[in-house]
């Protein structure tokens, strides 16, 4: 799965041009494995709502949110701030 990850950001990368000051952000982020594998300098952000996994996905990234993903919580931590890439990967699974 992990390799799988990896590919996805390779995949992104390629297509997007990322800098520094760019959010990357994954909703349903688990244990910030598919944050921590962009390979560029960038803000990555993810929302997560299982507690369990916080402490983990925190390692490596610059935001976790511990809740469901709600636009208002995102704009609260990083107001007047727009995404350059959201990824959502196997989330659906849990709705």
């Amino acid at each position: 799965m992990r390799k799988a990850l990896h590919d996805i950001t390779e995949s992104i990368e390629k297509r997007i041009s990322l800098s520094q000051d760019d959010i990357v952000l994954d909703i349903g982020c688990n244990d910030g494995t598919l944050l921590r594998s962009y390979q560029s300098n960038v803000q990555l952000v993810g929302f997560e709502p299982a507690s369990n996994l916080i402490d983990e996905a925190k390692h490596g990234t610059t935001k976790i949110i511990n809740d469901f993903f709600l636009l208002d919580e995102f704009e609260k931590h990083f107001p007047n701030e727009k995404c350059k890439v959201i990824t959502s990967i196997a989330m659906f699974y849990d709705l």
